[in-house]
């Protein structure tokens, strides 16, 4: 328990540095919301912030308010908007696997990803072999790879 706290005192009382890139390989970002705990009150709900964080030493690059009438998704991509992601690994859950932010992310940001993709999502319709229907032109494919820890 005392290294565990000597470790938080030590990351609370050094000014945070984000690792550089060529140290440990390509810089990787995190996007993820979270309700704030004590931050409701009678008339207010919770607040809810989507931010964006460097994996290892945590560093917030990015954060924004998400409205009570609102969704992350909407605000995915005014948030990393402004940072300069070429080459950059990004990390989000399946809410934010939305084919237009990860386009975004791959031809305008030109990043890279890493994304949780649940059963209804694009994942599970590689192996549909239905025939096309009337009026359908084309068909989305999508290719999955499962990587193991050896495979890094």
């Amino acid at each position: 328990m005392g290294a565990y706290l000597a470790d938080r005192h030590r990351a609370a009382t050094e000014p945070a540095q984000a690792p550089s890139p060529s140290a440990s390989g390509p810089r990787a970002i995190a996007v993820d919301g979270k309700a704030l705990k004590g931050s409701a009150r009678p008339t207010a709900p919770r607040r809810h912030l989507l931010s964006a964080v460097t994996h290892g030493t945590v560093v917030p690059l990015a954060q924004v308010e998400v409205g009570a009438k609102t969704n992350e998704t909407t605000h995915f991509r005014p948030l990393l908007a402004s940072l300069d992601l070429t080459g950059t690994i990004v990390t989000f859950d399946a809410l934010h696997s939305v084919k237009a932010n990860i386009s975004w992310l791959v031809e305008t940001k030109k990043a890279h990803y890493i994304a949780v993709i649940k059963t209804n999502q694009c994942a599970t319709r590689r192996f549909d072999t239905s025939p096309l229907k009337a009026g359908q032109t084309r068909r989305e494919v999508c290719w999955v790879r499962w990587l193991t820890g050896s495979e890094r």
